[in-house]
């Protein structure tokens, strides 16, 4: 189990890494080219020609955008909303974004400091210790401290040389999942002392660390691709996603760490390096 990787830094938090609002916006996952959130589709370039052919492609992308809240919301039915997603996630371009994603360290460094923390619960350690270890103050919001701290390590290991759209979906994803371990409740993670999150967290949660991560970082990419805010589906959408991320963990794990081929710590980059075998697999 690798060690923490967030020292310091505190107040580092930086563009699109958000708090525990919950969805983390638009960030174009569906392959859109950006790279960059905030620069979608449309320019304003006054007096330009084939003003006609790029509005006709904002309409057919938003067409696009709003099939896919209406798929996603039309029924809360688990096994029809697993289909779904898991046909979304065959898109080439969404692929492309999802397994690019998977593959970055980015979301990779934040699953490790996951799987730290995982690590330091089941050896005994109290929250205080664990936020210090990770050169945070252990007093009031030191959850979301120490999120922030993860987050701003990990792009400043990367030089903030990251994606903003990976940036956007998995510090999204990983709020989600701390939010998770203290039982959903935002206001703890945001301003919870010491003693009530040693009274909430969860260790089972941790346990599984990496497929709850992604399927945290599957319902982000879902809903930054839907036209208007999931709303009462969210839940169920989410659900969907973690009982897809739970058999794609699987399959990585038979096919990869039962046969001494990668460590449990590498799942994310193994996963989006064999996307079509371990994520849309049918």
């Amino acid at each position: 189990m690798e060690e923490a990787n967030c020292q310091g830094n505190v107040g580092g938090c930086v563009m699109g890494t958000g708090s525990f609002g919950g969805g983390s916006g638009s960030v174009g996952g569906g392959g859109s080219g950006s790279g960059s959130k905030g620069h979608g589709g449309t320019s304003n370039g006054a007096g330009s020609d084939g003003g006609g052919g790029a509005k006709g492609s904002l309409l057919r992308a938003i067409e696009g955008l709003r099939e896919i809240t209406r798929r996603l919301t039309a029924d809360p039915d688990q096994g029809r909303l697993t289909r779904v997603i898991n046909e979304l996630l065959r898109d080439r371009g969404r692929a492309t974004f999802f397994s690019d994603m998977l593959t970055d360290g980015f979301a990779n460094a934040l699953l490790g400091d996951l799987l730290a923390i995982g690590a330091r619960l089941r050896a005994g350690e109290g929250w205080a210790q664990i936020a210090q270890s990770f050169g945070v103050d252990a007093g009031l919001g030191s959850m979301q401290a120490l999120c922030d701290a993860c987050i701003d390590q990990a792009l400043r290991a990367r030089a903030y040389q990251v994606d903003d759209r990976y940036i956007e979906s998995a510090s999204a994803a990983f709020r989600e999942f701390m939010v998770a371990s203290v039982g959903g409740d935002r206001i703890l993670a945001t301003r919870g002392d010491v003693a009530q999150v040693d009274a909430a967290i969860d260790r089972n949660v941790f346990a599984n660390a990496i497929g709850g991560f992604l399927g945290d970082l599957i319902g982000q990419v879902l809903q930054a691709e839907s036209y208007v805010d999931l709303g009462a589906a969210t839940p169920a959408v989410q659900q969907a996603s973690n009982t897809l991320a739970i058999a794609i963990y699987d399959r990585f794990d038979a096919k990869f760490v039962q046969k001494g081929k990668a460590e449990r710590r590498d799942a994310l980059r193994v996963i989006g390096e064999n996307y079509f075998a371990l994520v849309t697999a049918s």
